[in-house]
């Protein structure tokens, strides 16, 4: 069961390469532990995960469900303050704004970590982690770094990977087959767009220069990522 971890919690800190001048502060990472919680926890989290999965084109965001069951629990919090409904036209009273606040603060005070931070996802920042993937894989320790669970989960979520854009062309960092690509060299598509023979400048390809530059950065921080390490 995968558990949501503060800071240092346990008071150990199990990478040797991992250090903190504030004890991990604002530190949030999940960890699967295979005995934690009780078999109703793991039919919750189930339950959870098939609603999420049947209702994923209506609802895209997790809204972070699994670590709000998981504080909500540790909390032992039940809202104790009734809610307000506000009726068409109705005008809205100092004192039923107050009680809605009270509710939302009360929700939200439970959520709140033990070193004070309020954890939530982020998706914006796992669009640098792909090269940071790459690399643990040119260097052989992707499976160090990443437990067997973890790339259980990386390879249940690897649907979204099927981009058809030359955005993703990991073949020419030799993470993808040859067989699977367009007979193009990966060089082509570096070149300047001011030449006539821009891919960008193909009616039959229309792809933005945004693309190509973007792909070139990708390109450029996995190798300075690679060069950087030992």
């Amino acid at each position: 069961m995968w558990r949501l971890k503060i800071a240092n919690e346990d008071g150990i800190s199990e990478n040797k390469y991992l250090y903190s001048t504030n004890n991990f502060v604002g530190r949030q990472i999940w960890e699967y532990h295979a005995d934690a919680g009780t078999p109703e926890d793991r039919a919750a989290v189930e339950a959870a995960r098939l609603n999420f999965y049947n209702h994923r084109f209506q609802v895209k965001p997790s809204s972070d469900l699994l670590w709000r069951m998981q504080f909500l629990k540790e909390k032992n919090f039940k809202q104790r303050i009734g809610g307000i409904k506000i009726e068409d036209n109705e005008r809205i009273s100092y004192e039923k704004a107050t009680i809605t606040l009270k509710r939302a603060v009360h929700f939200v005070s439970a959520l709140q970590a033990s070193d004070g931070h309020w954890p939530a996802e982020n998706t914006g920042i796992l669009f640098f982690l792909p090269p940071l993937v790459m690399c643990l894989y040119i260097t052989g320790h992707l499976n160090t770094i990443f437990s067997d669970e973890h790339r259980k989960e990386m390879l249940q979520q690897r649907w979204w990977m099927g981009i058809t854009h030359r955005g993703t062309q990991h073949h020419i960092l030799g993470l993808f087959d040859w067989v699977g690509c367009n007979p193009m060299p990966p060089e082509f598509w570096i070149l300047p767009p001011f030449l006539h023979i821009h891919p960008a400048l193909d009616d039959m390809n229309p792809m933005p220069q945004e693309s190509h530059q973007l792909e070139v950065r990708h390109i450029s921080s996995s190798y300075q990522s690679v060069a950087a390490s030992n």
